[in-house]
């Protein structure tokens, strides 16, 4: 969501002041640990805490979740630190929807026998690997000091309550560094002076600050400001200077479609208040949606569409839009225009309406879902159910085994699950690899 609906739960300031370095040492490495004791923070609170009973034993006020939060950073970095960013090569982190090799495979259990006692997980993927590592050796731990020591309610490894946090804890990370692993952990022993300087320069209030009201009427400077800001305002000055994208219908539906994405779905009514991880989610996720049924406007065009949108927002509000922008060219328009041509190729080939009147549509073998291609090889098929946890190997893709799909895309589809075969039997969309994050 975008960060003017944020919740600061640890402070720059508060970080910096516990933990054991000068300012001037801290890493990429420590500002990613800061960023997640707040992401982290906000996740148990609002998705895991909420939904328990009132009357339940593993409840916590907000500072207890700040200090388990922070505990659980802390114990993680030491974790990357050692292993992935020290005595391992494999590099898990920063290849997180990359599968391994064989060689790859023997390393991770060499390494595993020699630091963890043999205990390695059944794995065939650097995130599902991952996870099992920071649930084990990270979040499982953590989680028992804390609720033993500090909350004085004792709970064993296997106790179900124990088991479902921990499970949330390692999700709630690995999404995490699919949001902000690239940015920090590519190069975590780069210096952060600066971008704790930043911060530290716009406290006390840190991301709440950035929640500035509507200012009062009878301040008319500042609401004359307010309004040059606003989303709608700003939508309907750049189709004023920029007419020719009210001509094609393409254009006119996508950027009406954006503005009520911003507007309805964001809740946000300031375009300086903008962040663009939201935008990678609409990429990722909401775009290629609606690109599928539009015929009238191409992936390029889109990019230019937003090219000049973003320019002219910068122009507007003095924003750096236009610079992180640049940073989905080679990445998200590339593989969004990819998959997008393999799924109306499909889908030309293998219509709806025909799966729909088809006897296998209502069989109640199929399976809905998103099934990532973890194998593509000699040896078959093999696809893996992201939410359901499933493997399906030696799978028969008609059709779509004849298309340029690659190992990681994700297939939102239906498959038919027997004793004796897996079959797909429709694809609804292809998200490629880098999309992941958004799916689960």
């Amino acid at each position: 969501m975008a960060e003017q609906s944020k919740k600061t739960y640890m402070t720059a300031q508060e970080f910096v002041d516990s933990w054991e370095k000068e300012i001037y040492e801290l890493t990429h490495l420590d500002y990613f640990t800061y960023l997640l004791i707040n992401e982290l923070s906000s996740s148990l609170e609002n998705d895991y805490f909420k939904k328990l009973p009132d009357d339940s034993a593993m409840l916590l006020h907000t500072h207890e979740i700040t200090a388990l939060s922070f505990s659980i950073a802390d114990n993680l970095q030491s974790f990357l630190e050692k292993n992935c960013f020290g005595g391992c090569s494999l590099g898990c982190p920063n290849k997180l929807s990359k599968p391994f090799t064989e060689e790859e495979n023997k390393k991770r259990v060499e390494f595993i026998n020699m630091e963890f006692d043999g205990k390695a997980a059944d794995c065939n993927s650097r995130e599902e690997c991952l996870y099992y590592d920071i649930m084990t050796y990270v979040a499982t731990d953590t989680l028992l000091d804390f609720y033993n020591f500090e909350i004085g309610l004792h709970l064993g490894e296997d106790d179900p309550p124990l088991k479902s946090i921990s499970s949330f804890v390692a999700k709630t990370i690995i999404r995490f560094i699919y949001k902000q692993g690239r940015e920090w952990l590519t190069s975590p022993n780069e210096l952060a002076f600066e971008l704790f300087q930043d911060i530290l320069e716009r406290e006390p209030g840190g991301w709440e600050e950035t929640l500035l009201d509507m200012p009062d009427e009878e301040d008319e400077t500042e609401a004359w400001k307010y309004q040059y800001r606003r989303v709608d305002y700003i939508f309907e000055s750049f189709l004023r200077e920029n007419p020719e994208y009210m001509v094609r219908d393409g254009y006119r539906k996508i950027i009406t479609f954006f503005e009520n994405y911003l507007k309805d779905y964001l809740g946000l009514q300031r375009m300086d208040l903008f962040d663009m991880d939201d935008f990678d989610e609409f990429l990722s996720l909401i775009l290629p949606q609606q690109l599928l049924t539009e015929e009238e406007i191409t992936v390029r065009e889109t990019h230019t569409l937003f090219y000049h949108l973003f320019k002219f927002a910068d122009q507007s509000l003095g924003g750096q839009l236009l610079s992180e922008f640049s940073r989905f060219i080679d990445d998200k328009f590339s593989e969004m225009d990819r998959t997008l041509d393999i799924v109306r190729r499909y889908q030309q080939q293998n219509p709806l309406i025909d799966f729909l009147l088809s006897d296998q549509a209502g069989d109640p073998d199929v399976h809905e879902g998103y099934f990532e291609i973890t194998q593509w090889d000699a040896t078959g098929i093999t696809l893996f159910d992201i939410h359901m946890k499933n493997y399906y190997h030696s799978v028969q893709m008609p059709v779509l085994s004849a298309l340029p799909i690659t190992r990681g895309d994700i297939l939102q589809a239906q498959i038919l699950v027997k004793d004796d075969y897996v079959r797909l039997l429709f694809v609804d969309m292809v998200y490629p690899a880098n999309s992941r994050y958004y799916l689960f």
